[in-house]
């Protein structure tokens, strides 16, 4: 599977700096879908968000991710919330490397009460963004940072330089 990723990784890149399209400049708005694993929490999220570039190089984003999972004796809903912006470095082929920082809190609320299981995170995060066109790319980023994890039994974990996610991110420019 890691190998697999590796390849498609590459053939992107390498596709993008024959045939990119360029990128949106500042001011311009976007409507983001998101898929997150991550080693700590809840499980892969799938999040859907917005993007707002302040300028060329500068970008704030915005998530919010919900799933509800029926099991026999109750139900759990699952949200998850992010924010965090990126420093682009520019880029060539309509390929644009960044690097920034996130914000997390995901938690789940409990059919059945009780203490509910919550986490907050702060990473920080690389990545690279390919624009198909103006209007639509696909980003893929990595992170690692700091983690502060209640479990349902009402135990905290603390847990710094091990959070650890991939995300893949489509997106639509809107201006």
């Amino acid at each position: 599977m890691r190998k697999a990723f590796l390849v498609v990784a590459a053939l992107v890149l390498i596709g993008g700096l024959a045939f990119g399209e360029g990128a949106p400049k500042g001011g311009e708005f976007g409507i983001q879908g998101a898929f997150t694993l991550t080693n700590v929490g809840l499980g892969p999220f799938f999040d859907v968000g917005v993007k707002y570039l302040i300028t060329d190089a500068i970008a704030i984003r915005a998530a919010l991710g919900l799933a509800n999972v029926a099991a026999s004796g109750g139900s759990a809903t699952y949200y998850d919330l992010g924010a965090g912006f990126e420093y682009h470095f520019g880029g060539k082929g309509g390929v644009s490397p960044y690097a920034g920082a996130e914000l997390s809190y995901s938690g789940q609320s409990l059919s059945t009460g009780g203490t509910t299981p919550s986490e907050f995170g702060l990473a920080g995060v690389v990545g690279g963004e390919y624009f198909f066109s103006n209007n639509f790319s696909w980003a893929g980023e990595a992170r690692l940072g700091f983690d502060s994890a209640t479990s349902a039994g009402g135990v905290t974990t603390t847990s710094i330089g091990t959070i650890f996610g991939f995300s893949t991110f489509l997106t639509w420019y809107l201006n």
